[in-house]
């Protein structure tokens, strides 16, 4: 892809995980994290994606921006990324939800193939 493609499907991306619930703070920071570690415009989709799904599991945003740039810095990208995203994403909302109670395991599990 073109450079103007990444930085077009990067705003895209900030715009989308804004409309799902992401402050825009946190998404504008979180790819312009990914772009200065050279992330191409489909990685930074997978990324904004799985923060989106933190949005919608109700997970503390602030935390989970936090989490996604320091995986960015260690150097995850792509799927390897968004599944550490969806992960945390789990673990945290599974930390507020009571013991005992049975649940199925997320899409991203079922489509990455990670139980």
């Amino acid at each position: 892809r073109a450079a103007g493609e990444d930085v077009e499907s990067a705003v895209i991306s900030i715009e989308e995980a804004a409309q799902a619930g992401v402050p825009i703070e946190q998404a504008e920071s979180a790819v312009g994290t990914a772009i200065d570690a050279g992330m191409d415009g489909h990685g930074i989709e997978q990324m904004t994606r799985a923060m989106a799904y933190g949005a919608e599991q109700e997970v503390d945003a602030g935390e989970l921006g936090s989490f996604v740039e320091s995986r960015i810095r260690e150097g995850e990208r792509g799927d390897d990324l968004a599944t550490s995203i969806y992960e945390e994403v789990d673990r945290r909302h599974a930390m507020r939800q009571e013991q005992g109670e049975e649940k199925k395991p997320s899409w991203w599990r079922r489509v990455f193939k990670r139980n």
